[in-house]
């Protein structure tokens, strides 16, 4: 499987590499911003996309679901808030 996994925080990307590597993923494409998430989605087809929903300055993954989306992509969202912060947002 081709993956794309976008987390702005550098343990967690790292920790959750190791276990989808683990779990034999054939490409997998991490990536830590909005912008070099949406250069990959711009490149590269992708099977799954597992994304952090806030990834910090005020970004958020969410514009991203609708072209991966449409490139027949599934898509994970996770967070580790439950503050709400991305509740104004429409996936």
């Amino acid at each position: 499987y081709s993956v794309l996994y976008v987390e702005d925080e550098p343990l967690i990307a790292m920790d959750a590499e190791a276990m989808l590597r683990e779990l034999g993923c054939e490409k997998l494409t991490v990536v830590m911003t909005f912008e070099d998430a949406r250069l990959a989605i711009q490149d590269n087809r992708f099977d799954l996309a597992v994304m952090d929903i806030n990834l910090g300055g005020g970004k958020t993954s969410l514009p991203l679901v609708g072209p991966l989306k449409l490139a027949g992509t599934r898509v994970v969202l996770a967070s580790g808030y439950n503050s709400g912060r991305a509740e104004d947002d429409t996936i």
